[in-house]
């Protein structure tokens, strides 16, 4: 992602709608270019500003708001990025545990109609389940 591209996508960051991969290259934008970064900070800091003026919140410490987004969006990506490595283990899971069950299935039918396996490969699959 090149400085013009991060401009574009700033808005779309601080209204927090953002797919999964332009988050990611923005973020990683940010950590290469101090530019981008100091101006999403000074864009954040006027956008909630001015939120925090409208609710009349107390707590106008702008700069800690802006590092708890960053850590905020850090996170989330972390999180997706497990969700996806989840998702791939249990249909992993899943998948080896349909070929045991046709490797069993297969062996209990070979079994129940009496027929010999001739060729070692198959014998090999079955001799193990």
């Amino acid at each position: 992602m090149n400085c013009l591209e991060a401009r574009k996508c700033m808005y779309d960051y601080l209204n927090r709608d953002l797919d999964e991969r332009t988050l990611r290259d923005f973020l990683s934008h940010l950590e290469d270019c101090p530019e981008c970064m100091e101006e999403l900070k000074i864009t954040h800091m006027v956008y909630t500003g001015v939120e925090k003026l409208e609710n009349e919140d107390d707590d106008l410490n702008l700069d800690r708001a802006f590092r708890k987004s960053l850590e905020q969006s850090r996170f989330h990506l972390i999180r997706l990025s497990m969700l996806t490595t989840g998702r791939y283990a249990a249909d992993t899971a899943v998948f080896w545990s349909l070929v045991l069950a046709l490797l069993l299935l297969g062996r209990i039918l070979l079994q129940k109609h009496g027929i010999e396996l001739r060729y070692p490969v198959l014998s090999c699959l079955f001799f193990f389940v």
